[in-house]
């Protein structure tokens, strides 16, 4: 119904007047474009919720959810007409762009069409027929999209596709192993469930690839990764319940080992493919050097543990392996630079001398192997070699941390959206006070995700800005009680489900929000490593700001237009003066005591009161200047105040 319409549009797109494109602009373009790929993405992931919906047992499909979904799917369809006639509209006169947005749109449409039809109770259809007809939509849409322009990296989509399709080979392999246990097996109503058991294994890894396909068109969006996460747990459980029911049909050792075997090339697998989901696309120039650091500090964290014992020694080849290609990379960038740079010397420098401590770390190490002795010395060495690592590329290290903590942030925010829209929906299917607590529960959440979010979209509106990053790494701690405090309630209500699709939905959002948040607490502990200089530069760049604030009015005073705001009386600003320059020796002083201790976090709090102090001086500064007679008193004030706020960023 909607296609002699979108050939409507874009004829009459094709006879515009060039008047029309001279109305035209990029910020305008963006915004459709934007429109655009926000209602493709939407039909992306609700043909996701389709295939999920329908993957169970045609006797336990929650065909009211599947009918919701269809709606859902035919709504945003119909917003699509809207959003391709604005963004014809909005192209430049090219015929050719047009007729290919107008097939993709069109085959897109049809293979909705079927995909809808397909999906409700009445067709008949079979699994095998729904998801042929997924795979259309997932070609269509690939193909507008591709039209308009790319959501994801290409390259990143076919490696999780790639990644899914070795999953469904180590499935398959599984599966036909498990048959052969059925097979032999003589209880009839045991091999029934073997048989059900593989079946199902089989299937779920199927779920998977055409899931794969599908969002591969629209990640690294997060509800996308929730979806595939979702999946991907799924074939881990089918592949634990084939064990268990293959373990319950037989007693041959040797087939069982088989099959224990398989299940690990699929655990195996599965991690793969979501390690590869939630690192997302590498977008530009890989931080190698960050990530190699980030290796050399897990191993030698590692190595603390596994002290006194001959595990030490595993640790210490993991650690050896990496720093020996950090060196090798600062070698070879030293070089680059020349030997008569300072850079250079520098670099290469910290390359011999992290090498050295490497060495004494490694005899360290097989001494405290054999006997335990030495301890101190090894964790005493363990700490140097970090302190050279931070030297040699504690700014790469760092971004490696903060790139890791935006992206456990944004898949612990879409996980547990999604956790707390399914948990929502569960509590009202119940009565009594699990259900008042468990809508509190996700209001609190609700708040969280909210705060989360605006942190992280601050970082990215700021890029490079310590007090965003510093933001962000206060924000996040924020979402770990009240999303407990929703796995706790949800898990305390699912017994009172009726509907066992609901329930096991609900489980299954639980379980990924579950591991979202330990990567989230994971992350959040190792950036926390670089809180006291965080808190240092935060502490800087809002001391500049203050620096910027000065120099305005000092010139503004000059030229005779400085008109600031009435404040404090001369007298009561003057005292506040006194008292706020005060307060700043303080602060300059818990400073400088925190930086003789080489104590990072302290020197950070109070690189952060002294900015604070600094504030508050400057105000009073900017009162009294205000009273004062005569613009030559101001200028002298205000000069030794931008005096004192830059020699203040120096020490910082």
């Amino acid at each position: 119904a909607f296609l002699p319409e979108i050939h409507r549009a874009l004829e009459e797109r094709a006879l515009a007047d060039d008047e029309e494109m001279a109305t035209w602009n990029d910020r305008t373009c963006e915004i459709v474009t934007q429109e655009l790929m926000t209602l493709l993405n939407n039909v992306v992931t609700a043909t996701g919720q389709l295939v999920l919906l329908t993957s169970v047992d045609p006797a336990d499909v929650d065909f009211s959810a599947v009918q919701q979904t269809v709606m859902s799917i035919s709504t945003d369809l119909q917003k699509l007409l809207g959003a391709v006639k604005n963004y014809a509209n909005h192209l430049p006169n090219d015929p050719d762009s047009r007729a290919a947005m107008l097939d993709a749109l069109q085959s897109l449409m049809n293979a909705c069409s079927g995909m809808l039809k397909a999906a409700l109770p009445e067709a008949g259809a079979s699994r095998k027929d729904l998801l042929a007809c997924v795979g259309d939509v997932s070609s269509a849409l690939g193909n507008l999209i591709s039209s308009i322009g790319s959501i994801t990296d290409p390259a990143y989509g076919e490696e999780v596709i790639a990644l899914a399709l070795a999953v469904d080979d180590a499935s398959r392999v599984l599966g036909r192993q498990v048959w052969h246990v059925a097979s032999e097996c003589e209880d009839s109503k045991l091999k029934a469930n073997v048989e059900s058991e593989s079946t199902k294994v089989m299937g779920s890894s199927s779920e998977l690839v055409v899931c794969s396909q599908l969002m591969a068109l629209s990640l690294p969006e997060e509800m996308a990764q929730a979806r595939l996460l979702l999946a991907a747990n799924r074939v881990t459980e089918a592949a634990s319940r084939a064990s268990n029911s293959a373990e319950n049909a037989s007693y041959d050792a040797n087939l069982l080992q088989d099959v224990s075997k398989d299940v690990d090339s699929v655990n195996r697998a599965v991690e793969a493919f979501i390690t590869k989901v939630m690192e997302g696309p590498r977008g530009g120039q890989r931080n190698i050097r960050g990530e190699l650091c980030m290796a050399i500090m897990a191993s030698l964290n590692n190595m603390k543990t596994s002290a006194g014992s001959h595990s030490v020694i595993r640790d210490m080849a993991t650690a050896g392996k990496a720093i020996s290609q950090l060196v090798s990379d600062l070698r070879f960038v030293a070089s680059d630079l020349g030997n008569d740079s300072q850079s250079s010397k520098q670099m290469m420098d910290a390359a011999m001398a992290l090498a050295d401590a490497t060495a004494r770390l490694l005899e360290n190490a097989k001494s405290n192997s054999k006997d335990g002795a030495n301890t101190t010395e090894l964790f005493d060495t363990i700490e140097e070699v970090k302190e050279l690592v931070w030297g040699a590329a504690g700014d790469d290290y760092r971004q490696a941390l903060l790139e890791q903590l935006v992206t456990a942030a944004r898949f612990a925010c879409a996980t547990s959206s999604q956790a707390s829209s399914v948990s929502r929906h569960a509590a009202e299917e119940i009565e009594g006070p699990q259900k008042n607590g468990l809508h509190a529960a996700c209001h609190s959440l609700g708040t969280e995700i909210g705060n989360l979010a605006a942190a992280l979209k601050f970082l990215a509106e700021n890029p490079g800005k310590a007090q965003a990053e510093l933001r962000l790494l206060t924000t996040a701690p924020g979402l770990l009680q009240p999303c407990t405090q929703v796995m706790v309630a949800a898990k305390a209500c699912h017994p009172l489900v009726k509907d066992d699709h609901l329930g096991a939905t609900l489980m299954d959002s639980l379980r990924v929000v579950a591991r979202s948040l330990g990567d989230l607490k994971a992350a959040i502990t190792q950036f926390s490593e670089v809180g006291g200089l965080l808190n240092l530069d935060a502490a800087t760049e809002a001391i500049e700001d203050l620096t910027t604030i000065i120099a305005g009015d000092l010139t503004a005073i000059k030229s005779g237009t400085w008109s600031k705001e009435a404040g404090d009386s001369l007298d009561v600003a003057s005292g506040l003066l006194v008292t706020n320059a005060q307060a700043v020796g303080n602060a300059m002083a818990s400073l400088v005591k925190g930086a003789a201790q080489r104590d990072d976090a302290e020197a950070g709090k109070a690189g952060q009161s002294v900015a604070k102090a600094l504030a508050e001086l400057v105000n009073s500064s900017r009162d009294t200047a205000k009273g004062a007679d005569g613009a030559a008193g101001q200028i002298v004030l205000l000069t030794a105040v931008g005096t004192g706020l830059s020699a203040t960023v120096s020490l910082l």
